[in-house]
């Protein structure tokens, strides 16, 4: 079976079941534009996904989107880095058992 690309998310499914709930009440209030709407929906519901995988916007929606965010969080990536490594440090300090030369035989 092949897998999809992609799925909408509850905010965009959301507004779209709200848009086709909608269509009673648009011939009423725009009877002049309701064919218009009825497209609109069917290329919503239709044709958008198809749109955006053959032309390859989502993917390239994507790429940007992870490189914002990658650089967005480079900084607390590096932050978090830097404190691991302290605190593998600290940890390998902590446990050396060695005496200090200058301290007493049975000390």
């Amino acid at each position: 079976m092949k897998e999809v690309e992609f799925e909408y998310g509850p905010v965009a499914r959301g507004i779209f079941h709200a848009l086709i709930a909608l269509t009673i009440i648009v011939p009423f209030i725009w009877p002049d534009k309701f064919l218009y709407y009825l497209g609109f929906l069917l290329f919503l519901g239709f044709g958008l996904r198809s749109f955006l995988r053959v032309t390859g916007l989502y993917r390239m929606w994507t790429s940007l989107e992870c490189k914002i965010s990658d650089k967005w969080h480079r900084g607390l990536v590096e932050k978090r880095r830097e404190e691991v490594e302290r605190r593998v440090r600290n940890e390998k300090y902590r446990h050396i058992r060695r005496k200090d030369p200058r301290l007493p035989k049975d000390w």
